[in-house]
């Protein structure tokens, strides 16, 4: 069930940093997870993973595996005090039976999952639905906001 959720603004301010840039690689049929943080001066810096093409070719990674990686690199940055927040953006399956899980291609893409954390404790995932109108062109949802475990910053105590 959806919650009404007021997102922390550093929160805010990382989906609409990094959401123009999520649709234009969606436009273009990637769906590679995209990652961003904020440093303690508000900073935005955005991650991808990138692979040459000789090893994208050869890279039998998936999603999850992108997601993985990400999330470790924003725990280990959160645990030396080097940023407050962070979204990792990624494209899923939303059965709406259960949380979304990472899309592997793009035929079971149907939303954008944003899971957001805050140091002051505030974690959201956030689900963007999409569907692909009959003329072609992409139509979004509102965003549903759920609370989740916190994961980059741990629980609060």
């Amino acid at each position: 069930m959806a919650e009404d959720i007021q997102l922390h603004p550093d929160l805010q301010a990382l989906i609409d940093d990094h959401w123009d840039f999520v649709l234009r690689l969606h436009h273009s049929n990637s769906l590679a997870p995209l990652a961003a943080t904020m440093d303690l001066a508000g900073e935005i810096n955005g991650a991808a993973l990138v692979l040459d093409q000789e090893k994208f070719d050869a890279d039998k990674s998936t999603p999850d595996d992108a997601i993985s990686i990400l999330t470790g690199q924003f725990i280990a940055a959160a645990q030396r005090g080097e940023i407050k927040a962070s979204a990792i953006l990624f494209h899923g399956n939303n059965d709406r039976r259960s949380a979304p899980l990472p899309a592997e291609d793009v035929a079971a893409a149907n939303c954008i999952v944003v899971f957001l954390d805050h140091r002051d404790g505030q974690a959201v995932a956030a689900i963007i639905n999409y569907l692909q109108d009959s003329g072609g062109t992409w139509r979004y949802a509102a965003p549903v906001y759920h609370l989740k475990k916190p994961l980059i910053f741990g629980e609060k105590k």
